[in-house]
């Protein structure tokens, strides 16, 4: 049984809205020897959400998606006569990056297989698990770019709010260098320069 399948278990039918407590205490009522923590069992609400806004960092769960995010970690089954069409999850975007030979094809593209069509080769030389491995490992380093690119996008446009023993400390600030200059730590008069 995995987190998800467990989480899928709970949920029921009938559009009850279920908040993310309520959805651990369920988790662990019905598998009594589970051993997912909280926050993993929040981080699957967040993936398996169609609409929640950090649910396309967690692509591997965005394909099982089935909830529907109400905010303040309330969650229902997602109902799409009611909720509409399901955002188009970033790991499909990624897959139109690829190279010709991994994207699936428009006849696949309804059963999930990848295309069958062998990239070009030298004569009498076949495609090797390598080879595979290689053009492989191409698509995984341009799905990590573009995260590395996004995280950079976030840091410079996301406002961040400094904490000191869990309460806000002075004003939100936003951009790279604000971000910079309001490091502390462990205590507010370690500043960035001190440290």
């Amino acid at each position: 049984m995995t987190c998800r399948e467990a989480i899928h278990d709970v949920f029921p039918d009938d559009g009850t809205i279920l908040t993310t407590n309520e959805v651990v205490q369920r988790v662990y009522a019905h598998h009594p020897g589970a051993t997912w923590t909280r926050g993993t069992i929040g981080t699957y609400l967040i993936g398996l959400s169609v609409n929640h806004s950090s649910g396309h960092h967690y692509p591997s769960l965005q394909r099982h998606a089935f909830l529907y995010s109400l905010g303040n970690g309330r969650y229902r089954r997602w109902d799409r006569a009611r909720d509409g069409e399901s955002p188009q999850p970033a790991a499909a975007r990624r897959s139109e990056q690829a190279p010709a030979f991994l994207r699936r094809s428009k006849g696949a593209a309804q059963t999930g297989a990848v295309a069958e069509r062998a990239p070009r080769t030298r004569p009498g030389r076949s495609r090797t698990e390598e080879d595979w491995r290689r053009a492989r490992a191409a698509v995984d380093e341009e799905a990590r770019a573009e995260l590395v690119r996004q995280l950079a996008h976030d840091i410079e446009a996301e406002p961040f709010q400094p904490r000191y023993r869990r309460e806000p400390y002075g004003k939100p600030v936003t951009g790279w260098r604000a971000r910079y200059l309001s490091y502390f730590w462990p205590r507010p008069s370690m500043d960035v320069k001190a440290t």
